[in-house]
């Protein structure tokens, strides 16, 4: 496997993690289709079915592959 690590300016970075805010805010985006695309109720669903594990609690190993 091989890692890959790209650099942005700090400028560029901010610029996509705002672009992630509002799009959250919003529920929607708009694809370079011209497409609306609604991620509003994916978003709610993945929220309601994240499990929280607190630091004490040890997790089985997962086997991958």
């Amino acid at each position: 496997m091989t890692l890959s690590y790209h650099s942005i300016s700090p400028d560029i970075a901010r610029k996509h993690g705002q672009e992630t805010v509002a799009i959250g805010e919003r529920g929607e985006y708009r694809a370079p289709s011209g497409r609306t695309v609604e991620i509003q109720a994916l978003v709610e669903r993945a929220v309601q079915q994240t499990i929280g594990y607190p630091p004490e609690v040890r997790l089985r190993p997962m086997l991958i592959g």
